[in-house]
């Protein structure tokens, strides 16, 4: 009985640390994060019905990000889960690694067919001047070794 509170105790602190470091997330922090910069935007010049297909790809995005991010949550929750029994199973817990890792790489493959869905909005021109625009914000991160993740990310691949 004791052992049944001591793991329900500590589900419940763990997901209010979880909650807390989503909600603690200033906004746009995401790699993932779609409202694109103003400037940016009016530097393309883009047409009604650009701005348009840009509005809906970026609320079908965002719903899609919200799933995929809660599936990773739940697959790294379970890791969580794994390496504080008592008696840790080795197999299953890197059964459960590959399982975040798929949750991942599902997370970044959506990321990457967004930001081809948004680069086929625009003509010639106006992808030349994305592509710019994102160099350079990709480049002010100031992540080290090229690491594309944002801070979030990173913490979460710890312990």
């Amino acid at each position: 009985m004791k052992q049944s509170k001591w793991r329900g105790l500590v589900l419940f602190s763990l997901i209010i640390f979880l909650v807390n470091q989503g909600l603690a997330q200033p906004m746009g922090e995401h790699n993932d994060q779609v409202d694109h910069p103003v400037e940016m935007m009016d530097e393309l010049q883009l047409s009604e019905d650009q701005e348009k297909q840009m509005q809906d790809l970026r609320f079908k995005h965002k719903k899609t990000m919200i799933g995929l991010r809660a599936d990773l949550d739940i697959e790294e929750l379970k890791l969580k889960e794994l390496k504080i029994a008592d008696e840790p199973d080795k197999k299953k817990i890197h059964t459960q690694i590959e399982k975040v890792g798929s949750a991942r790489i599902k997370l970044d493959k959506s990321r990457a067919d967004h930001h081809l869905e948004v680069r086929n909005v625009f003509n010639k021109d106006q992808q030349k001047l994305f592509r710019k625009s994102m160099h350079r914000k990709n480049g002010s991160r100031g992540n080290l070794k090229g690491d594309k993740r944002t801070n979030r990310e990173r913490h979460r691949t710890r312990g």
